[in-house]
């Protein structure tokens, strides 16, 4: 008997007009996709700034609380920063304990000093920041005494006003001039630059000097008057072979300290380099998001001009995110987004405690 083949089954495929057909729809689906979840990112990292600034805002509060006045901006004596006066409220005794804020006696260029700037503290950064964790030290201005400094996305509010002369904008404070004396009190000149320096609420100080800022001092009203912002670290701007970037830093830096250009490793070198850690809403002449838009010259009339867009960066708050805006927190521990679009009139009173401006819709 013949036996009966069995019918072959049919093998499907596919073709190539179909395996085109199906990677062009996917690669459509992706592309569709793509911005949605690049926008998620963004968002989320946009939270956890706002996530830093509320927790740093809280320590601040706190630190209040305990001390009866907010940490200081930054204070001469020392070099230590805002950042090093609220460690213990952020759960870094360990870190607060090296420093000894409380004296002098700790200084930023030794063994321990190395360490301490070398802590690397995410709530210091945001993470829309570029900037390496570690910066290596030919990205440094100057001759840094220790090259891997972790910098910093955030600056103390110091100031939302600006002298006649402009120098708030100048990234060196004279510390004889943080109070107004007797010889100068009725010098117009001193006047508006002591103004300027202690406009805001984190403003500098020495240990001799009671320039620290009470709740009570905020006669704008705290949910009004900023205290921390975003700032810009990039030291490798450069416009027609002009350097104009600017660098900020945690915790502190021997640059504050006075006591480096005098007794340090290097007496020639200038101090008091208070933009390392605060910074200006001073209207006009410090606009938000400076760093951004300087990037439009194309060229400086003189190098007067070329010194007076550095300071403008190095005092001015900004931002990495998306959009024309920067993220602030409050005396009354609220954090928001202020776009550059804000008056220069409303963003300087944003950094001024008590200028009588409370009336903005910030």
């Amino acid at each position: 008997m013949p036996v009966k083949s069995l019918p072959v089954a049919k093998r499907h495929a596919f073709t190539l007009v179909e395996l085109l057909v199906v990677i062009a729809i996917i690669g459509i689906l992706i592309s569709l996709l793509l911005p949605a979840v690049m926008q998620v990112r963004s968002a989320a990292r946009w939270t956890s700034c706002k996530n830093n600034l509320s927790q740093m805002a809280k320590a601040t509060l706190n630190y209040e609380a305990a001390f009866q006045k907010f940490p200081p901006g930054c204070n001469l004596n020392t070099g230590a920063s805002w950042q090093a006066f609220i460690l213990s409220y952020l759960d870094q005794d360990n870190i607060s304990q090296l420093i000894e804020v409380s004296d002098d006696t700790f200084r930023w260029n030794s063994d321990i000093g190395e360490d301490v700037v070398q802590q690397k503290l995410a709530i210091f950064r945001c993470a829309e920041d570029p900037v390496s964790d570690s910066v290596p030290a030919d990205f440094l201005f100057g001759n840094p005494i220790f090259p891997e400094k972790y910098p910093s996305s955030y600056i103390g509010v110091s100031s939302g006003t600006t002298p006649d002369n402009e120098d708030v904008t100048a990234t060196r404070v004279d510390y004889l001039n943080l109070q107004l004396t007797t010889g100068n009190a009725n010098n117009l000149s001193a006047k508006n630059t002591v103004e300027a320096i202690r406009s805001g609420v984190l403003t500098a100080t020495q240990n001799d000097l009671k320039t620290v800022v009470k709740f009570g001092d905020i006669k704008d009203g705290s949910s009004n008057t900023a205290i921390i912002g975003e700032t810009i670290f990039d030291t490798s701007l450069e416009i027609q072979g002009k350097t104009v970037g600017s660098d900020h830093w945690c915790i502190g830096s021997y640059s504050i300290d006075f006591r480096f250009g005098t007794e340090g490793d290097d007496p020639s070198r200038n101090s008091q380099d208070v933009s390392e850690v605060m910074g200006s809403t001073g209207g006009a002449l410090v606009p938000l998001n400076y760093y951004h838009s300087s990037q439009g010259l194309t060229s400086f009339p003189s190098n007067a001009e070329h010194e007076r867009v550095i300071r403008r960066i190095t005092w001015a708050f900004g931002s990495w995110h998306p959009g024309d805006n920067s993220t602030f927190c409050f005396a009354d521990g609220s954090t928001r987004i202020i776009s550059a679009s804000m008056s220069a009139e409303a963003y300087a009173s944003l950094g001024h405690k008590d200028d009588g401006q409370n009336n903005f819709d910030f």
